[in-house]
C-alpha cells in the first residue's frame, strides 16, 4: 500500500493540520480527558436547546440572550458558540455571583454549579414568577427546587424536570420537552 503525501493548498489547511496534531500530542502526553470535554459540550448543547423550548414572553429588547453560570465547580463549564441565537438574539454565557446579579444583568437562564447547594432555598423563592429558567447537574438540587437537572445515564446525558419549580418560576415550556424528559417530578 502506497501512502501519498497530503497536499495542503492554503495557509488555513496547514494551520488546521498543525492544531489537530498539537491537540493529539497534548492529549496523549498530558492525560487530557476528551470524555470530560465531550460531556461539557453535550451539557452546553442541552442548556442551549432547553432554552429554545421555553416560551419567552415580554423580554426586554436587549441585543443578547444571557445565560449565567453561578458557582466554581467543573460541572458549570457551559460553552455555547457565539453563532447560536435565541429569539434572534446572540447567546452569551457569563459568570454571576448569585441569582440576583444574574437577574440584574438580564439573564433568562441560570446554571447552578454543585458548590452552590447552600443557595437552593433562596434561589427557589427568588425566581418565583420571574421567568428565569434554572438548570443544574445534581438530582438533589432538582428535588429542592431547581427546574431542570442534567445527568448521566449509561454514559449518555439526559435530563429531568421539576414541574412544580417550573410552574413556580412562571416558565412555559413546550410540551415536547416534557415528553423527552427521562423523569418529571410533579
Amino acid at each position: 500500500m502506497k501512502l501519498g503525501r497530503i497536499k495542503l493548498k492554503s495557509k488555513a489547511d496547514k494551520y488546521s493540520l498543525f492544531l489537530f496534531l498539537l491537540i493529539v500530542v497534548i492529549s496523549f502526553n498530558s492525560g487530557f480527558n476528551f470524555k470530560q470535554v465531550d460531556n461539557q459540550m453535550i451539557k452546553s448543547a442541552y442548556v442551549y436547546h432547553l432554552s429554545t423550548y421555553v416560551k419567552w414572553e415580554n423580554l426586554p429588547l436587549d441585543n443578547e440572550f444571557l445565560i449565567a453560570v453561578i458557582g466554581k465547580t467543573g460541572d458549570g463549564k457551559i460553552v455555547i458558540p457565539n453563532t447560536k441565537k435565541i429569539l434572534g438574539r446572540n447567546v452569551r454565557v457569563i459568570k454571576a455571583n448569585d441569582v440576583e446579579q444574574a437577574e440584574r444583568l438580564g439573564c433568562r437562564v441560570v446554571f447552578l454549579c454543585a458548590d452552590q447547594q447552600y443557595q437552593l432555598p433562596y434561589i427557589y423563592s427568588y425566581v418565583a414568577n420571574k421567568k428565569i429558567l434554572t438548570i443544574c447537574a445534581n438530582r438533589e438540587f432538582l428535588n429542592n427546587g431547581m427546574m431542570v437537572n442534567l445527568y448521566q445515564e449509561e454514559g449518555k446525558v439526559a435530563f429531568e424536570l421539576n414541574q412544580k419549580a417550573i410552574k413556580n418560576g412562571n416558565i412555559k415550556m413546550s410540551s415536547q420537552i416534557y415528553s423527552l424528559a427521562k423523569r418529571v417530578l410533579k
